[in-house]
């Protein structure tokens, strides 16, 4: 058991996906550009799964600060290999968590959901879990 991974009461990835599929369906993306959801541990938890209680202000840091994001949505040159730039096989799906350089993207609101775009060659880690990086 982790200090750090979260107890949660639903499944972060289940309930991103369930509040923002109303309007994912009517957003494109473009190029090589990736929509993300950031994982704010306000929304889905502050007590860890050993008990300890995260205080208020350090799960907030993650709507300006989060590293682990939820991919929504991928434009249609995302992962295309080109001249200068090879992927070797490597791609993340929709639904799949991603660790991000946070000033690597475009913070945006999409309604009340904290998001970035960023581009496929910006993407650092494929995690498991979001509550595996802060």
């Amino acid at each position: 058991m982790s200090l750090r991974r979260m107890e949660h009461a639903e499944d972060p990835r289940e309930k991103i996906l369930k509040e923002t599929a109303e309007w994912i369906d009517t957003t494109d993306v473009y190029h090589n550009q990736i929509l993300l959801a950031v994982y704010n541990r306000a929304e889905h938890a502050l007590k860890t799964e050993s008990g300890l209680f995260l205080p208020q202000r350090t799960a907030s840091e993650d709507e300006h600060q989060g590293k682990a994001a939820l991919v929504l949505k991928k434009g249609p040159m995302a992962f295309v290999d080109e001249d200068d730039i090879k992927f070797h096989g490597q791609n993340v799906d929709v639904g799949d968590w991603i660790a991000i350089r946070p000033s690597d993207g475009w913070p945006l609101k999409i309604y009340d959901t904290g998001c970035r775009i960023i581009r496929d060659v910006d993407v650092r880690l494929k995690i498991a879990s979001p509550d595996c990086i802060y």
